[in-house]
């Protein structure tokens, strides 16, 4: 994102703050977890994370309960956090200036053919059937498409790249299709204010909002960092953002349209905040005491429920849907990387699945095939 995008132009500013992430551990098996994680880092190259003891942590950290950790993994540069509306509109303005068409509508049907399939739809002794493709896709009428009645635009290929609806493109292709694992589930994130507290044995001083990390709570996955609004150097009061996903004991129901957003925040997101997220990052930062909820809001999780992870290829059944969905949480930093992985894939032709001779990235992993097979890929230390 360093590199001019536009030609004659400078790079956009997205605001990126190059702050790190502090992944927490405070048992043998989440140290464990948290050397074999930047292990894999070292043998791919990665030079800039940094394994930290509880003593370690506590004098690079003043403001950190180092009392229980075991250990403490915190990325020095290239990573971090940016502004999400102005990386996306980049991406958009650079796609349009390469001359991509974008057309405002809601995809309201897929036309199927079929053709012969040469592997059996699922295992088993004698099952025939055909594999379909996409012909043509039915837009509702938007800003961009002609009104009077739905426009069909026939397809040579179909990213299906719908976020956290994109079980609903593959329920399109009609009955019989092996169904995409991706659910639409409602996070929150909370803005909050902190003022300097004093502990019982000493004054804890504020995060620092210039160079804080992100912070990972062990255990529960609850996590902190500066709000990018706060000016930096206060030393009596800033601004952060927090957030965890529910424990697995609790509800998280469907969310499917957004008007589930649009009810507000509810008694179950006043319930995660007071007995998961504040007791979480205050135990980490006791200057968090007094923690204040300034304002809330909520957005739709592209949640896999097979594994919460993203699912890049294209679907067994249908030759020329390309999915690219199911990220649970990562698709805005995975997006750059799937994107590329797909165009690839797409450029290869329909039996490629992804790396290869031609291929930069190598996908296969993440394909349809382990949905299918009931072949869960799970990632440690996922947020």
């Amino acid at each position: 994102i360093r590199r001019p995008w536009m030609t004659g132009e400078d790079a956009p500013d997205m605001q990126l703050r190059e702050q790190g992430y502090l992944f927490l551990a405070s048992t043998p098996a989440g140290e464990a977890t948290l050397r074999a994680n930047h292990a894999a880092q070292v043998a791919c190259g990665v030079d800039w994370t940094t394994l930290l003891s509880p003593s370690e942590l506590a004098a690079r950290f003043p403001w950190l309960a180092s009392e229980g950790l075991a250990l403490g993994c915190v990325g020095e540069n290239s990573e971090g956090w940016f502004d999400p509306w102005a990386f996306v509109t980049s991406l958009r303005a650079k796609a349009k200036e390469m001359g991509v068409r974008f057309m405002h509508g809601q995809v309201v049907g897929l036309k199927c053919a079929a053709e012969p399939l040469h592997e059996p739809l699922c295992s088993g002794a004698g099952r025939a059937g055909k594999k379909r493709s996409v012909t043509s896709v039915s837009l509702r009428p938007g800003s961009s498409v002609q009104e009077g009645g739905e426009k069909e635009l026939g397809v040579g290929t179909v990213v299906n790249c719908a976020g956290a609806f994109g079980a609903r493109v593959v329920e399109m292709c009609g009955p019989g299709v092996t169904p995409l694992p991706v659910e639409a589930r409602r996070r929150t994130i909370f803005s909050v204010t902190a003022k300097s507290a004093s502990g019982e044995a000493q004054t804890w001083p504020l995060p620092d909002p210039a160079t804080t990390p992100l912070v990972v709570c062990p255990a529960n996955g609850a996590y902190f960092r500066p709000d990018s609004t706060t000016a930096s150097g206060s030393s009596q009061a800033a601004r952060y953002l927090c957030g965890a996903s529910p424990p697995a004991e609790w509800p998280d129901p469907k969310c499917d349209s957004v008007a589930h957003l649009e009810a507000g925040i509810t008694a179950q997101d006043h319930e995660l905040f007071q007995e998961v997220v504040w007791p979480s990052v205050y135990a980490r930062c006791p200057a968090f005491a007094g923690l204040k909820i300034d304002s809330a809001w909520s957005g739709f999780y592209e949640y896999n429920t097979l594994d919460q992870n993203g699912i890049i290829g294209r679907h067994s059944e249908v030759g020329n849907l390309v999915l690219c969905n199911g990220f649970s949480g990562h698709g805005l930093q995975q997006a750059p990387g799937a994107g590329r992985a797909v165009a690839e894939l797409i450029c290869a032709g329909e039996g490629a699945r992804g790396g290869g001779a031609n291929g930069t990235i190598d996908v296969s992993a993440l394909s349809f095939d382990r949905v299918k097979g009931n072949l869960p890929l799970f990632e440690s230390n996922i947020v």
